[in-house]
Order: C-alpha cells, then structure tokens, then sequence
C-alpha cells in the first residue's frame, strides 16, 4: 500500500484506512494526535465513518503540498503571521521593522487577491463543507457566501475578540482605531469600511468611544 508521495506527506485517508469505525481512544496514540489537529472544531467520535472519511479527504486536498489550493492556504496563513509581526514590530518601537514588513504584507496580498476568485473560493468552500456536520443540528447558518471583507472581518474578530478579550475586564477590550488599522494594512480594506467594520465587531454591551 502506498503510504506518502514524493513531498513525504501521507494523506490521512490512508493512516486511517483501517481505522474509519474506532473511536479516538483506539487510534494509535500518533494517528489520534494528529486527527485531533486536523479535524479541530469537529470531534471524530461525534462523526460517522463516512462523515470521517469525508472530513480526511478535504483535509488532505487542504494539505497535500501536491495541490495548488494548499499553496494558497498557506500562503494566506503566512499573510497573517506576517500582520500580526507587524503589529508586534510597532509595539516594540521597530518602525523600520514593521515598514519592511509591510512592504512584504502589501505583496503577497496582492498575489492572494489575484488569485481568491480561482483558488481562494475552493478553500473556502472546504472549510464551510468541513463545519457542515458538526453545525447541521444548530438551525439556519450563514449562506456560503465569502467575500474579502467579510473575511477580513471574521479575522479581526478572531484577532481582537477571541482569546485576547474577556468580558469582565472591559479594559482588555481593543481600541477601534486599532481594529481598523490592522484591516487596512493586512487586508487592504479601505479607512472608511475599516472603520465601520471594527464598529460592527464591537460589543453592543461596551460604552462607545476611542474604545
């Protein structure tokens, strides 16, 4: 049986071919590690076989370094690793950091949007096919439709209202210029729509302000 190709990647369609009817706790201890990173949100013991199969098989068109859509994927995972760099560069003071970086941001933004309308729609079409089966149950969800703002803005509320931000401590809320300033330089979004998008992110809970 063919295990990998010549990247050295094996897809996980074949690690688990003997495995689609175990619960996790019967996978081998590597093979479970590595199915809870790639099938995170979803739970493999919530899945039947077929929805497991299913969810390998886009995993391994997302990954496989073979096709063209993981070359985007990851391209678009370093444009964010690239902002939040920058971000971390003009906290430091390295405003010569953050302006080469950004330099580096504005490129390959560039070559993502060029090539979103081809590539980027398939990448967006598995993550929603991959979300199908564990949100099937919670009522009507957002048609599968995907634009560039609409992206940015579900990163900014990832970056800025996830884990850095707790309720309780309303101080550790983000400022809106903030908001709006990461969107323009790593998304390309205008000052305007920026500005209104970070509005929109804000908790309706929180006081209106420079906060």
């Amino acid at each position: 049986m063919e295990t990998g190709n010549d990247s050295g990647y094996v897809p996980l369609v074949v690690a688990l071919a003997c495995h689609w009817d175990k619960p996790l706790a019967e996978l081998p201890a590597d093979l479970a590690e590595r199915v809870q990173l790639s099938y995170t949100p979803l739970d493999w013991d919530s899945l039947g076989p077929d929805g497991r199969r299913s969810i390998a098989a886009q995993c391994d068109y997302r990954d496989d370094p073979r096709h063209e859509a993981s070359t985007y994927f990851l391209l678009w995972e370093f444009a964010d690793d690239i902002a939040e760099r920058i971000d971390r560069a003009r906290m430091d003071g390295k405003d010569s950091v953050a302006l080469a970086l950004l330099d580096v941001a504005k490129q390959i933004n560039s070559i993502l949007e060029a090539d979103r309308s081809r590539v980027g729609a398939e990448i967006q079409a598995l993550r929603k096919s991959a979300c199908t089966s564990q949100n099937a149950a919670r009522g009507p969800r957002w048609p599968n439709h995907v634009t560039k703002k609409l992206e940015a803005l579900r990163l900014a509320a990832l970056r800025f209202w996830g884990d850095n931000y707790d309720p309780a401590q309303p101080d550790t809320a983000p400022k809106n210029e903030v908001v709006a300033e990461w969107l323009q330089t790593a998304h390309g979004i205008g000052a305007t729509p920026a500005t209104e998008m970070a509005s929109i992110l804000r908790p309706d809970t929180l006081r209106t302000g420079p906060r």
